[in-house]
């Protein structure tokens, strides 16, 4: 019974094999932690991790292991999958071990293996080699590696204290465990190195320089025998005053952070110009703006809008150029957020020239914006400007157009399960496809008359959207590149973008607070991890058209650096973080 139920096991599994994206089952794991997808390799198959769940709610004094599995998986599915299940052989007896000596000290979580190829891609693949860190080229789509790509960023998040490397090739260490380890903490005291051609194995290039750029991580290797692990455990727990990782130091010093301290840090790199009246760059003078009024004053505010805003409002540069777009209209909300401050005639006059382009080719009522390319962003690109019209301009037409606008992008994208396609060439619900509506919904909320048609009906189409959204949050707290694929990387700007709506639902009083604070608490701090020194960010989508398939979304390039569209949407986050702390506050 045994061998026809493994038999049967191995059946569905590789029948499964022949849809996207396929996982090894969850039998094969029911008695473990739930895994967590990292990545997703050019086969299709998902990489996995097992959290340790004392992670989630550990004490600042526990120290964080992560075990690497290195062997190459490879062959047909039937044999990956003995192969996943040797593996979860050997996670069961660390964690057996663990209880057994009570090991309270430490976490153990652990990726089980890196690489899998089936026969019929591995010709075109690269050779199976360990030798590939830090990866080079552009992350998450190498055609050779992307593995590597997934696990390096995903270190650099986690932020473990120590990485175990496990490798079958490698033998039983003749040094002791104590000696190992020691070692690899001491050489995070050299310079780092930043290593460009030279590909190195995983526990070398971990101690010479940091994943994300948050910090360095001690890294040892032994063999895939337990008796290694179990003395490193055993040491590890033993042992007195082992010093957190730099990265892990860098994380804790990054989610600490109060919402001020990152606006303050946000506005020295973000919001400091505008060539043009864009989305990107107007967002962030709009959360500059809230920011200024929130922590100095209503002048201050004002000073920096109309110095910054002062070429448009001389009409030295055009707010619109001869062939608007949806970027464009989206970037009058700048002047939208102006004119609240003070009623310009000129500001007024450029915000009616923006939503008056749907009329501009048309005898009749226009039920759409012109320039939605077929798109979801169309949502944010044009409903809040043209709520803003109609109420700074007191036209009802205004108000209309909003509402039958984002009625047809939802009938032309809106899935059953509340999600967005991007567009009509493709289902996947692409992250920021789906912040976008998010966020433009949340901005009309802002504008439109409460008790209006539009606003009960906006509020209505928000708050399932949210529900929907909020079914996909990772554990560790952001959203992902694909909304419901959680093998894809964990997107900034989609983070920044839901989390905000649901910051305004609740202060809108449409989303119940207890119910979605915590899902925010969690978003706000992955968002905060995501946030380096002088305005660096971790995976910030790159500007992304229509695609056509999932694998094309999959494969956009993340962002790690300096981002104007990564910046704007983490400071109009962090602007209202700061702006609901103190309405909560003030509450009290």
């Amino acid at each position: 019974m045994k061998f026809l139920a493994r038999g049967l096991l191995v059946t569905t599994f590789f029948i499964s094999s022949f849809q996207t994206y396929a996982s090894p089952p969850d039998s094969v794991f029911s008695d473990l932690p739930p895994t967590i997808k990292i990545g997703v390799n050019r086969d299709n198959h998902n990489l996995l991790t097992w959290i340790d769940p004392k992670y989630f709610t550990q004490s600042s004094s526990r120290y964080n292991v992560l075990i690497v599995g290195m062997e190459a998986l490879s062959g047909d599915w039937p044999q990956i999958l003995n192969k996943v299940s040797a593996q979860a052989d050997i996670f069961r007896k660390y964690r057996k071990y663990i209880h057994n000596k009570n090991l309270q000290k430490i976490t153990v979580s652990y990726v089980p293996w890196l690489y899998s190829r089936t026969e019929t891609n591995t010709k075109k693949s690269h050779s199976l080699t360990t030798h590939e860190f830090p990866p080079q080229g552009s992350f998450y789509s190498d055609e050779k590696n992307p593995e590597a790509h997934y696990l390096w960023r995903w270190i650099g998040m986690y932020a473990p204290d120590l990485v175990i490397v496990i490798d079958s090739k490698t033998k039983r260490s003749t040094k002791p465990m104590a000696t190992l380890i020691q070692g690899s903490i001491k050489r995070l005291k050299e310079k780092p190195v930043i290593v460009k051609e030279k590909m190195i194995a995983l526990e070398d290039a971990l101690g010479l320089q940091a994943p994300c750029n948050t910090g360095r991580i001690p890294a040892i290797k032994i063999g895939s025998k337990n008796y290694d692990l179990e003395l490193a455990l055993k040491y590890l727990n033993e042992a007195i005053d082992l010093p957190k990782s730099p990265a892990r130091i860098e994380i804790e010093r990054r989610e600490n952070q109060s919402s001020l301290k990152i606006l303050e840090e946000l506005a020295k790199v973000y919001g400091n110009e505008l060539k043009s009246i864009h989305y990107i760059p107007s967002v962030s003078v709009i959360a500059k703006l809230r920011f200024l009024e929130i922590t100095k004053s209503k002048e201050a505010a004002l000073q920096y809008a109309e110095s910054i805003l002062r070429p448009f409002l001389t009409k030295k540069k055009s707010a619109l150029s001869n062939r608007p777009n949806g970027s464009q209209i989206a970037g009058h909300l700048a002047l939208a957020e102006y004119y609240r401050l003070r009623e310009n005639p000129v500001a007024l006059k450029l915000i009616k020239e923006a939503a008056d382009q749907a009329w501009k080719n048309t005898n009749a009522a226009p039920t759409i914006f012109p320039f939605h390319s077929e798109m979801s962003d169309a949502i944010f690109m044009a409903a809040p400007l043209l709520s803003e019209a109609g109420t700074l301009i007191k036209e009802n037409k205004y108000l209309k157009l909003s509402l039958s606008h984002i009625q047809s992008i939802q009938k032309m994208l809106l899935r059953k399960d509340g999600l967005y396609r991007h567009s009509p060439l493709d289902k996947s619900a692409w992250g920021r496809g789906n912040g976008f509506p998010a966020l433009g919904l949340a901005w009309c909320l802002d504008r439109l008359p409460k008790g209006s048609e539009e606003f009960k009906w906006v509020s209505k189409s928000l708050t399932s959207h949210l529900e929907a959204l909020a079914k996909h949050q990772d554990p560790m707290g952001p959203w992902h590149q694909v909304i419901d694929h959680q093998e894809s990387y964990r997107e900034l700007t989609s983070t920044c973008m839901i989390t905000y709506a649901m910051i305004r639902g609740i202060r809108h009083g449409i989303l119940n607070e207890k119910k979605y604070k915590p899902i925010i608490e969690k978003a706000w701090k992955a968002v905060k991890r995501r946030i380096g020194k002088n305005g660096e960010l971790v995976d910030v989508c790159t500007g992304t058209g229509k695609q056509k398939s999932l694998r094309a979304y999959l494969d956009r390039k993340a962002i790690l650096g300096k981002d104007a569209r990564g910046g704007a949407m983490a400071f109009l986050l962090a602007s209202e973080m700061l702006s609901w702390e103190l309405e909560i506050k003030g509450r009290k």
